[in-house]
């Protein structure tokens, strides 16, 4: 088993624990970071704040168009994910 470690990641509610390889866990804990700290960042931005309550109010009140009705036809698949 050498390169491979047990991690543990807790956070509030999730709790993820798996044997993953040492480039896997730094991959995932990276991408953990900067999800966090653009999360932080648009949490202080007061402009980001206001246009997010006033989406969710227009979403509330039925004040939103469909993919179809903007772009005319069907949204195209999800692309297949990197490992």
């Amino acid at each position: 088993m050498r390169g491979r470690e047990n991690i543990y990641l807790i956070a509030g509610d999730f709790t993820m624990a798996r044997t993953v390889g040492v480039k896997e866990a730094y991959r995932r804990l990276t991408r953990l970071y900067y999800s966090l700290m653009a999360t932080l960042e648009e949490m202080t931005d007061p402009d980001a704040r206001r246009a997010l309550r006033e989406a969710r109010a227009d979403a509330k009140a039925g004040r939103f168009h469909t993919y179809e009705e903007v772009f005319g036809h069907r949204p195209p698949r999800e692309a297949v994910r990197r490992r």
